[in-house]
Parts: C-alpha cells; structure tokens; sequence
C-alpha cells in the first residue's frame, strides 16, 4: 500500500513542485495584486490536489476566464489523485473478503455505472459540477481499473485483435466527431473512453497498434508526456495575460515548442533522477513535504490579498490594489440594478425606465444590454443629440421566447410578451436586443 503511494510520489511531484515554482516566480513579475492571489490560491489547490473543487467553487457568471489562469489543468490532476486515494481502499476491503476477485469486478462496475449516470445527470446543470466534480468524473478511471480486472477471465487473440481495431475506429469518431459544441463529459465521451480502453486491454496483441505504439517517437512522446502536460497550460496561459492576446499561428508553434523544450528538460533533469534516486522513500517523503511547502506559501500569498509591495504593481498604481472588480467599478449601478434593471415592469415605468418621445432607442434584453446603457448615454450627452434612452432589462431574460426564469424566477416567456407590449405602446425608433450566448 505504501510503496503505491511511493511510486505515485516520485511519478508525480517532482515536475509538479518546479512548475509550481516556475508559476509563482513568473507570476511575482508580470502579475498584478488580484491576478496573483488568485495564483497563490491555484498554488495550495495544485499542491495538495483539490484543484477540481477549488475551479468548481470559482464557477459562476464573474469567474475570470480560463486563459487567465496558469494551473486551470490540475483540476485533472487533482482528480486523478483522488480516484488513487479511494480506489486502494475499496481494493483493500474487498481482498477481505473470500471472494475478493468476484467483488473488485463488482466494485468496478458499480462505480463506473454510478459515476457514468452522475455525469449524464448533470450534464445541463450550471457551476461546473460535471465537469469538476470527481463523482461525474471517476468512471473514465475507473475504465482503466476494470481492464486490469480481465485477466480474472483471460481474453485470446483473435478477440484482442478485434477490440484493438474497434478501439481504433472510436478514437478516430472522437476525433472527427467531438467539438466545443458538444456538452463534454456526458454521453459522448464513453467513445473516446472506451475506444482507449479497448486499445489498452488488448495487450498488444495486434501486430499494427503494436508497431505504431513501440516506435521510438512515440515512446519518447509517452515519456515526456506528464512534464508536457504539467507545462503547456502555463506557458499559454502566461502568454495571454502578459501580451494581453491570443498568439498568432507563428507564436503558437513557438509556445507549442516552448513546451516540449521544458518538458524534456523536467524529465531529464529532474523527473528521471529523483524517479531512480537510491532511497526512493526518502526520496518521497521529502518531495512531498516540497510540495506541501510550495501550497503553503500560494496559500499565504493568497492570505496577503497577492504581495502589493511589488514593482508591477507600483507602476499600475491603484489598479494593481483592486481585489474586487465587481465593487470597484460599481457594476450594480452601472446596470442600474433595481432600478431599471430586474424590476417590475410598474417600477421601472415609476423610475422613469420607459420614456416617451419621439427619438427613443429600448434596450431590451439580459444584463449585457443593460451593461449598454451607461456608455451609451454618455455617447448621445457628449453629441448633444436629442435621443432618449429606454431600458427593460432583466438578469437571465434574452429577448428570446425561450423557456426559463430570469434572476428573480420570472417566466422569460411573460418578460418578452411585456416588452412587446411596451414597444407597441412607446413605438420607439430604435430597438436594441442584446444578450449573453
């Protein structure tokens, strides 16, 4: 049990702890207060393996986007290293028993079947559940644990040969099949899934898959395979926040080669040599102790609101100091929130929402046309234009007749069917729809 837990160590922390640092180090330089705090967070979170939790608990409508955050990929990580976590426990219990071979099948069976169900239950849910949560995630590892279960009842040739074919045809439909589109994890990704299942569980024993998988690329791509992994997010990430865009194709090949350069370097320099150390369990227990100590000082930057005291932040002034941008820029009252914005229709005619007059533009739609007001006014005050504005927005509520409630459970449908009303009433010259997508 403890040996497991050894090799898991020295496979993954020592590339794990100089990406940290590397993070923490280029972060110091290029980001400002609230972008580093935010790091320190991701830091502790990678370090002790709950990135999955901590990105699920940051989900929600004013959660900063993925690009801007260098250790987004751990949540994989962190999952992975939780599935290792209980899966040797259930293991355990189950060589308690007489027979143990006969309840690991079942154990794995019955938690691929529950995890897989979970992940197609929450496929339309919001706030990263889905995604993030281990319970809709486990199933896709423990695809790999019911595979070593088939040597309890052997498989021949010719049927490893047939499972390797199939495998490779579902991994080409992943391939040609899948995109952004799709809502991923969920049905669609039992076939990427199964199709690696079915490669790995045929033993090599197709002579083509064999060849292809033991040629020396391929077999060096394997090994560098978890330092790149560990590398490549950061290096985009970091890219995008301190350029302030998305690289071209020439920048991208340069970020891409970045990546395999540094992943080399890990495996060589440090991965490979604390793996083949002499005292292996000192080894561990000193790499894990590092890394625990790398999350425990994210956790203090994050406790210290980012490190002010330094010189980016100096040069931004007192933008560099903003730890809440939603407050800061007085979102709310930009929306006119209350007021204007998710109101009754009877309150937003009292507050003078809905105006009467000739040159009248409505906007009508969800938070981001109401986001449109204030910059708009201003635009028709400084050009002295004798244009008024009308607003009926409400959070959550397109113009659209679709169902759903907005923010304060209204029927969408009936928000719509008002509006209508008002424009018929009002007959403005302008209509602006705007709305989240």
């Amino acid at each position: 049990y403890l040996d497991f837990y050894k090799r898991r160590v020295l496979r993954i922390f020592p590339a794990l702890s100089i990406v940290l640092v590397s993070c923490l180090i280029v972060g110091w330089v290029y980001l400002f207060q609230d972008d580093y705090k935010l790091l320190g967070k991701h830091v502790f979170s990678g370090s002790f393996f709950i990135s999955n939790f901590t990105l699920w608990s940051e989900s929600g409508y004013f959660d900063s986007k993925s690009y801007l955050k260098p250790l987004l990929h751990l949540w994989s990580l962190g999952i992975e290293e939780q599935f290792y976590i209980i899966w040797p426990v259930v293991i355990l219990l189950c060589f308690r028993s007489k027979n143990h071979n006969r309840n690991i099948v079942l154990s794995c069976a019955t938690i691929f079947i529950i995890s897989y169900a979970i992940s197609i239950f929450t496929m339309a849910s919001d706030g990263g559940a889905n995604y993030y949560s281990p319970a809709s995630r486990f199933w896709e590892l423990m695809a790999g644990a019911i595979i070593s279960t088939l040597r309890f009842i052997g498989i021949n040739t010719s049927l490893s040969k047939l499972m390797s074919l199939l495998g490779i045809i579902l991994i080409a439909l992943s391939i040609t099949m899948i995109d952004e589109k799709m809502s991923f994890p969920g049905y669609i990704a039992i076939i990427p899934v199964l199709g690696a299942s079915l490669i790995i569980a045929s033993n090599g024993n197709d002579l083509v898959v064999s060849k292809l998988l033991s040629v020396r690329p391929v077999v060096f791509f394997g090994l560098i395979s978890y330092p790149l992994y560990l590398w490549h997010w950061p290096i985009y990430s970091f890219y995008r926040s301190i350029f302030a865009g998305s690289p071209d194709y020439h920048e991208l090949i340069l970020l891409l080669l970045s990546s395999f350069f540094l992943a080399i370097l890990t495996y060589y320099l440090i991965e490979k040599p604390l793996r083949n150390a002499r005292n292996k369990y000192i080894t561990a227990i000193l790499l894990a102790l590092s890394v625990f100590g790398i999350g425990l000082i994210g956790a203090f930057i994050f406790h210290i609101n980012g490190v002010k005291d330094r010189e980016i932040n100096k040069s931004a002034g007192e933008y560099a100091s903003v730890t809440d941008v939603y407050n800061y820029y007085k979102y709310g009252e930009l929306l006119r929130g209350g007021i204007c914005h998710s109101v009754q229709l009877t309150a937003a005619i009292s507050n003078g929402c809905i105006k009467n007059g000739k040159h009248n533009i409505f906007i009508i739609g969800d938070s981001y046309a109401a986001a449109l007001f204030n910059g708009l006014s201003h635009y028709i005050d400084n050009k002295g234009s004798d244009y008024i504005i009308s607003q009926m927005t409400d959070g959550n509520a397109p113009p659209l007749f679709v169902d759903g409630k907005d923010d304060l459970q209204r029927s969408v449908i009936t928000l719509n069917n008002n509006r209508i009303n008002e424009i018929k009433r009002v007959q403005p010259e302008v209509v602006l729809l705007t709305w989240s997508v």
